[in-house]
Order: C-alpha cells, then sequence, then structure tokens
C-alpha cells in the first residue's frame, strides 16, 4: 500500500518539464523501487499485479513514459538538471546513470509482459 500512495503522490506532483523538476527524484527512485520488485520476483501473482498497476493502468503508463522521453531526450531538462538540480562536478555522469536506468525500467516492463 505504501508503494501505491508513494507512486501516486508522484504522479499527483504532474509531469517532469524544465518548469517542474520537484518530483524528479522522487519519480525515479520509485521507479527504482519497482525495477527491483520485477527483476528479483519469482511469485506469478505479484507478477500479475505489477502488470497491473505498472502496464494496463494508462494514466501511470503515460506518466511514466512522458517521463522516460523527458530524461531521454529533452535539452531543456537536461539544461535544468546540470545547472539548478544538481550544480556538482559529477552531474553529467549522474544524469546519464538516470537515464541507464530509465532503460532498465523498460527492459523491465518488457521482462513483465513475458
Amino acid at each position: 500500500k505504501t508503494l501505491l500512495k508513494i507512486k501516486e503522490l508522484a504522479i499527483s506532483r504532474g509531469r517532469i518539464t524544465h518548469d517542474n523538476m520537484d518530483s524528479f527524484l522522487l519519480v525515479h527512485r520509485i521507479m527504482q523501487v519497482f525495477d527491483q520488485l520485477i527483476a528479483r520476483n519469482t511469485h506469478e501473482p505479484l507478477d500479475e499485479f505489477l502488470l497491473a498497476i505498472l502496464l494496463k493502468n494508462r494514466e501511470t503508463w503515460r506518466f511514466y513514459r512522458h517521463y522516460s522521453c523527458q530524461i531521454l531526450f529533452t535539452k531543456s531538462i537536461e539544461r535544468n538538471y546540470l545547472t539548478t538540480v544538481n550544480r556538482t562536478a559529477n552531474a553529467r555522469r549522474q544524469l546519464n546513470i538516470y537515464r541507464e536506468q530509465v532503460l532498465f525500467h523498460f527492459q523491465c516492463c518488457a521482462q513483465l509482459i513475458q
């Protein structure tokens, strides 16, 4: 229940844009939790549950798809992340790690479907 509440909180804060990066880390971390559940799960009923809340739920799927596209392709998100969210020397490296993890999320979703 707690994970579902956190997921709903992240979605309720609105889509990630260059003007709305407040929930960037929250969205990313909850996505990682679901990915680890998918990757390590051997219980079929849990797979069905995860499939239902992540892929069959249209609002959630659209939100994560939008988030992923923003992180992977939008230059204004990249600029905002590098100049305001993470102003450390390794910010670009961290952003690339986030991008890799977004791709891993899609790999986990594909695993869930199979």
